[in-house]
């Protein structure tokens, strides 16, 4: 209690950091109640619908290069600032739309908080923690993520849009607060030559006078983030960049094409296709579980590590996967599934609770470590991309398998792909607990960990 006591700065700046992730789940399972209420008050087609729920991450894809270019401009905490503002812009605009075009364009500029916020926030928080807890930081970006979508399952529902998107946007609020005393990353002040000031803000963080070991090893890393030109040719001609970007890709894709956004996008949709006569509380009841799961997996990832939790939810996600599929295929052959009416909700909360402990954390912890200093920005930035290009294909995906192969074909596919990723994650994924930043490196060139400290920039 002590040691977290001392991290108090540390763990106040990672809170602040965290509303973003927040908001990002608010803002991903927003269109799962909305999409079942809207239709009432605002006069909406089948077509403007799907775009009401994808457009948000179409328009992400197209922003990523945003963040990359504040970041090196202005630094993390200016970034952090301007993440803020879509945010707020589009939960005011969502409050008093009264067409299906207001909405579109209300989702569609969030989309540039999506894009800052996957690409700030991990290299953010990776930056600032230390070595012995950054895993369980990193992953309570997923267990924040988590808490915004059963806030809003919780109150998506409520008859005025107004009220809803008011109450959305009040996490806000502390940004506003504690945005002056937000400490600057340390990396990003010595990548700019500014080393006393970079001195400064570590001790800040640490709450700890003698911090010039830890400082040490932040020089021999060299953020060398203004010597830009050299991003692009380093991150594709150095093994061990490419390396990383693809293992990051890779267990991106995992994520992504395991179904994991289709059950947060179309919860209610799917528990309406389900014949379940409560949608609205078993999507409550779902999220509740996952952000459950979500809290235990940031607990034991630095006591378990990151390679078994990507195994264990990978396994988890194709089984249940397979469970919807192989309801909805009973449901859509005629057969009488009243008995089994409980197994959809049964499925979709332990195919969550799986991808909880793994698949829907770890990637994001991974981008704020695999990455060397001088090609992360570009890195991340080429990683969010194409997240946001994966997860608006999966929607569109999912609706389409819907309309035109049946409710079961999607779960099908999705399960599919899950044992496709379970195979790269046991060749591919590294494991990383209580591993530097500089130990990291050393791995992804060398295939293994030595405990002493190397030049892997040579």
């Amino acid at each position: 209690m002590i040691t977290v006591l001392r991290q108090w700065p540390l763990l106040l700046a990672s809170a602040v950091a965290l509303v973003n992730m927040e908001q990002i789940g608010a803002v991903l399972g927003w269109s799962s109640p909305a999409l079942t209420i809207i239709g009432s008050p605002i006069k909406i087609t089948e077509s403007e619908l799907s775009w009401i729920a994808t457009i948000t991450t179409f328009v992400a894809a197209f922003c990523s290069p945003l963040p990359f270019i504040t970041l090196l401009l202005f630094g993390r905490k200016v970034s952090i600032a301007i993440n803020a503002l879509p945010f707020l812009i589009s939960w005011i605009m969502i409050a008093s739309a009264t067409t299906a075009t207001e909405l579109i364009v209300a989702r569609g500029i969030v989309g540039v908080s999506m894009a800052y916020t996957y690409t700030v926030i991990p290299i953010y928080l990776g930056e600032i923690a230390t070595d012995e807890i950054r895993g369980g930081i990193g992953l309570s970006m997923n267990v924040l993520t988590n808490v915004g979508i059963m806030f809003i399952y919780g109150i998506g529902t409520l008859p005025d849009l107004w009220l809803s998107s008011l109450l959305s946007a009040l996490p806000l609020i502390l940004i506003i607060v504690f945005y002056v005393w937000l400490p600057e990353s340390p990396y990003y002040l010595i990548g700019k030559g500014k080393r006393e000031e970079a001195l400064k803000q570590l001790r800040k963080l640490r709450n700890n006078e003698n911090v010039e070991d830890e400082f040490k090893k932040m020089e021999e890393i060299d953020q060398s983030e203004s010597n830009c030109d050299y991003g692009f040719r380093k991150l594709f001609q150095k093994s061990s960049n490419r390396k990383a970007l693809a293992i990051v890709l890779g267990v991106n894709s995992c994520l992504h094409f395991s179904g994991a956004m289709t059950l947060v996008y179309f919860a209610h949709t799917i528990f309406e296709k389900a014949g379940n006569a409560n949608p609205d509380n078993m999507a409550l009841i779902k999220a509740a579980l996952q952000l459950i799961t979500s809290i235990g997996a940031a607990y034991v990832v630095d006591r378990l590590g990151k390679r078994p939790l990507l195994i264990m939810s990978s396994i988890g996600a194709a089984i249940f996967m397979f469970v919807e599929a192989i309801y909805f295929h009973l449901m859509d052959s005629g057969h009488n599934v009243d008995g089994i009416w409980w197994l959809p909700l049964a499925g979709m909360i332990l195919f969550n609770m799986s991808q909880s402990i793994g698949l829907a954390a770890v990637p994001l912890a991974y981008l704020g470590e695999l990455f060397h200093p001088e090609v992360k920005n570009l890195a991340v930035c080429i990683c969010k991309t194409y997240d946001a290009l994966a997860v608006f294909l999966v929607g569109q995906l999912t609706l389409f398998l819907w309309d035109n192969y049946g409710s079961s074909i999607p779960f099908y596919f999705f399960g599919s792909m899950s044992v496709l990723g379970l195979i790269f994650i046991i060749f591919f994924a590294p494991e990383t607990k209580g591993k530097s930043l500089a130990d990291i490196q050393y791995y992804l060139i060398h295939n293994k960990y030595r405990d002493d400290l190397i030049d892997y920039m040579s």
